[in-house]
């Protein structure tokens, strides 16, 4: 049934899993609105969604058209599905492939592909919705409640996979997770000396970015408040990087930079406590996914320079994780921490609020740490493309003076309501 006007909600039933009889999805036509909250510069457009479950199959085909006035090559594309009528989105494919994720291009009849009974065993209803996002924000008309902005800028969109919930901050069309208050253990009794000792901190309730500032992001910062583009990095077959590379974080930014970015956003950069629980979660693991290697068994969860070891010193191994430099945020989807952030470990090394101070852990409060009150320079955390997996560390504390800019440096925000 095609949609005219406004979008119809029609009664359909889906049925994945041990099915008798076939039962297929009838075609749905759903028209989607930019919102006017997230007109900073020209965002991507998704329009003409379909959806059908092939008979006899758990399979469901989702069709959509992308377009970008901004001409982006590197939109990042999810889907979300609905069993109430479009009142809430609860459900998330996983098992995908097609059109989605990273990297995704403007055009039409772009086609996803849905393993709906892998991911769910069974899924029963007579009204389901499927919607389609690109990139910054765009969504359903037929929802407006899920996405207008509330007087503090955010709305809910969904808990992710790991049960963490998210938010669309509209300011910069940033996707934020919300980490509950707690305690977690801070430090480690195996890295450095300026990681020691190791203590428990307890944070109240925060909001961090999923993902690292974008170029596009942060060239929509520049356009609005006529600050000069970061130097370009010079990455090989990577051109005017800013420009041409608008999913991959930007780099080459200072302390300062990333300051006046989260302040134009109505944001702050992340505390080094705040980045850290947000990187390892509760439990003390070493890395965002575990306690395993980068690489182990084949897979790999970040983007470094594939080194194991103790040092770069293998060249032959470099870069086999598929990236020379930079990659586009979210491409390591293994990788992602148990709050559900993506690259946390590696990328670009991320800068933090904090001063830093070798001995400052020996003195840390116990609530709330935000660093010594005095310092030369900032803490920077996560390890990046060019560093090898000692550096990937959840707890590993690099620095900086505040003015350093360097082609593996950018940030993420965070914020308290």
């Amino acid at each position: 049934m095609k949609a005219k006007g406004k979008v119809q909600s029609a009664r359909w039933r889906l049925a994945v899993g041990g099915m008798r009889t076939a039962v297929s999805m009838k075609r749905l036509a759903l028209s989607v609105l930019l919102l006017a909250a997230l007109a900073v510069g020209s965002p991507p457009v998704v329009e003409n969604v379909w959806f059908a479950q092939r008979t006899n199959s758990n399979l469901v085909d989702i069709w959509y058209d992308l377009s970008d006035p901004d001409g982006d090559e590197n939109l990042t594309v999810s889907a979300q599905v609905s069993r109430d009528g479009g009142k809430s989105f609860t459900i998330v494919p996983r098992t995908v492939s097609g059109d989605i994720g990273p990297n995704q291009r403007g055009g039409k009849k772009k086609h996803i592909i849905w393993d709906a009974g892998r991911d769910y065993g069974s899924l029963k209803g007579k009204r389901f919705m499927v919607r389609v996002l690109a990139d910054d924000g765009v969504v359903l008309r037929d929802t407006p409640d899920a996405v207008r902005p509330t007087p503090d800028g955010m709305r809910f969109l969904r808990k992710n996979e790991q049960g963490y919930e998210e938010y669309m901050w509209f300011k910069d069309s940033s996707v934020m997770v919300k980490v509950p208050a707690g305690e977690f253990t801070m430090g480690s009794s195996n890295g450095d000396d300026d990681e020691k000792p190791v203590h428990q901190i307890y944070l109240d309730e925060y909001y961090i970015d999923k993902y690292e500032v974008t170029n596009r992001q942060y060239k929509r910062f520049c356009d609005a408040t006529g600050r000069s583009y970061p130097e370009d990095p010079d990455f090989l077959g990577m051109a005017d990087y800013i420009r041409t590379r608008l999913g991959y974080p930007v780099v080459n930014v200072s302390w300062n930079d990333a300051k006046a970015y989260c302040e134009w956003a109505g944001k702050r950069l992340p505390t080094e406590a705040e980045w850290e629980k947000a990187a390892r979660g509760t439990d003390a693991r070493e890395y965002p996914w575990g306690n395993g290697l980068p690489s182990a068994g084949g897979f790999y969860r970040s983007n470094y320079d594939c080194y194991d070891g103790k040092d770069g010193s293998d060249h032959s191994i470099y870069k086999r994780d598929g990236y020379e430099y930079t990659a586009p945020v979210g491409s390591f989807p293994r990788g992602a921490s148990p709050s559900g952030c993506a690259d946390m470990a590696g990328n670009v090394w991320e800068w933090c609020n904090d001063w830093y101070d070798s001995e400052y852990y020996g003195s840390s409060a116990s609530n709330n740490p935000t660093g010594p009150s005095l310092g030369s320079a900032r803490i920077i955390r996560g390890g990046s493309w060019n560093d090898y997996a000692g550096n990937l560390r959840c707890a590993n504390r690099l620095y900086y003076e505040p003015s350093y800019r360097y082609y593996y440096l950018g940030f993420r925000c965070s914020r308290r309501q």
